[in-house]
């Protein structure tokens, strides 16, 4: 089973006024589902706001994920 974990670009306001983080929720689910499926993960939250829709497009079509 192939598998894709989103990371959500929506912050809220002010909280990435130094910097984003990565998403360390989804790396914790990653890391803990890796050894049953084959595990991928997209932070769009390190994208802006405009890139999110074609970058996801385009991810979903290379990875074809099942869930």
């Amino acid at each position: 089973m192939r598998v894709l974990l989103l990371g959500s670009p929506v912050v809220l306001p002010d909280f990435d006024f130094v910097g984003r983080a990565p998403n360390l929720g989804i790396a914790s689910i990653a890391g803990n589902i890796n050894d049953i499926c084959d595990v991928k993960i997209a932070d769009l939250n390190a994208l802006k706001q405009k890139e999110v829709e074609p970058f996801l497009l385009k991810t979903l079509r290379a990875l074809q994920p099942d869930l």
